[in-house]
Order: C-alpha cells, then structure tokens, then sequence
C-alpha cells in the first residue's frame, strides 16, 4: 500500500514490482508531494510539502523515509 507520508491518504496498493518503479503523486487531501522509489531491495519515499503556519505558504518542508524490503512474512 502507498500512503501519503504526511497525512496517510491512500494513493495506491502495490502487489509486484519487476525493475523499478518511480511514481511522484500531489496529495488530494494536504497537498503534498509524494515521490515513491520502488525497487524489488529497497523503497524510497520522499515527501514535500508546504505549512502554511510556518512564514507563508511558500516553505518547503521536506521527509525522506528508507526502507529495505523482506522476504520473510
């Protein structure tokens, strides 16, 4: 399943990946924006968005979450 980082919107379910796969979605519900780094190893996801409390809606906050994939569940 793919979620937004930010507010956990669901964009996606995954159930294969041969090769690689890159994805950038913008979040319906916050906004943000989603770029997802799929290989059959390890997943990337990389979040931007913008918090319009914190100087203006122009600042960029940006998380990036690292994952290694397993094999065994």
């Amino acid at each position: 399943m793919w979620r937004c980082a930010k507010c956990f919107y669901h964009f996606a379910n995954i159930s294969q990946v041969e090769g690689i796969l890159k994805e950038q979605k913008k979040c319906p519900k916050c906004k943000s924006l989603n770029t997802l780094t799929l290989t059959s190893k390890e997943i990337t996801i990389n979040c931007k968005f913008y918090d319009p409390n914190v100087n203006g809606y122009t600042d960029e906050i940006s998380t990036a979450y690292n994952c290694e994939v397993r094999e065994d569940f």
